[in-house]
């Protein structure tokens, strides 16, 4: 199981803790990607043919929590996040921006 797909089940799958540094993890494990973000991208979505059984539960937290900088997500993403106003701003910005790639839309 890939490691997006238990932070996002971590965050908002059916016993999701909605903590903080948990939407975080799902910031750093996109953009800190070794090979980038666009194959971390991708090996997400790769997870839905290889019968991942979280994989649904995820994609629900993505639509439900991480596709607006409003949402529950980033919100708790940015409250995690050491910053500034305007640093914690831009994380919620950047989160939404992450999970509406990891939908495809």
């Amino acid at each position: 199981m890939s490691k997006l797909v238990l932070k996002l089940n971590a965050f908002g799958g059916p016993t999701g803790r909605r903590l903080p540094k948990d939407a975080y993890d799902v910031l750093l494990a996109v953009t800190g990607f070794v090979d980038g973000p666009a194959a971390a991208v991708a090996a997400f979505q790769a997870e839905a043919k290889a019968a991942n059984t979280g994989f649904d539960f995820a994609v629900k937290s993505l639509q439900n929590d991480f596709t607006d900088p409003g949402q529950d997500g980033p919100t708790r993403a940015a409250e995690f996040h050491p910053g500034n106003a305007g640093n914690r701003d831009r994380v919620r910005e950047d989160l939404a921006t992450v999970g509406r790639m990891l939908l495809g839309i």
